[in-house]
């Protein structure tokens, strides 16, 4: 007498097993998926070059938004005229894609991200609209000489780049 084996179970074993891995793979999917939108500002920095220094810039420093993120600054004396710096950053911003937003003339000013304070001597903010999914910024502020450095008659100039996403719609 023979006996005829069913291969049904190991036909219903394998479609369970593969609906299984594709359940799984669909939630590690979703988890890298949340995990770039929320890590984007950090991927955009670390794939992107600081904004650039003027040649006469003295004692650069880069940092980073630390545990906020969400911005990257650049810091650095230099010996030249206010004027000069910011027609710098006038220049070599929109080369690279930045268009001059606002020039704030007082502390608070209507419609600009940026005020000038009484150490600063003058101030420009650039922003960035090829990208409608995120907030992209640049505030740059040329303090008076002396102002903010010790010892040191030269000007500080502090350029700080934004990087947001903006919630999805």
């Amino acid at each position: 007498m023979t006996q005829k084996l069913s291969s049904e179970p190991i036909v219903q074993s394998n479609r369970r097993w593969l609906i299984c891995c594709q359940f799984l793979l669909f939630l590690v999917s979703l988890i890298v998926a949340l995990a770039i939108r929320l890590h984007q500002t950090d991927l955009y920095f670390l794939i992107t070059p600081y904004p650039p220094v003027p040649p006469s810039a003295m004692n650069v420093l880069h940092g980073d938004g630390g545990s906020l993120g969400g911005y990257r600054t650049v810091e650095f004396e230099t010996d030249q005229p206010a004027e000069k710096i910011q027609q710098f950053y006038r220049t070599e911003l929109p080369n690279l894609g930045w268009k001059l937003f606002c020039t704030p003339t007082q502390l608070e000013q209507s419609g600009c991200s940026l005020g000038l304070s009484s150490v600063q001597e003058l101030a420009d903010a650039f922003k960035r609209y090829d990208d409608p999914s995120n907030m992209r910024e640049i505030n740059i502020s040329i303090f008076k000489p002396g102002e903010n450095l010790v010892n040191s008659q030269n000007r500080l100039v502090e350029v700080v780049e934004y990087h947001y996403p903006l919630p999805i719609p």
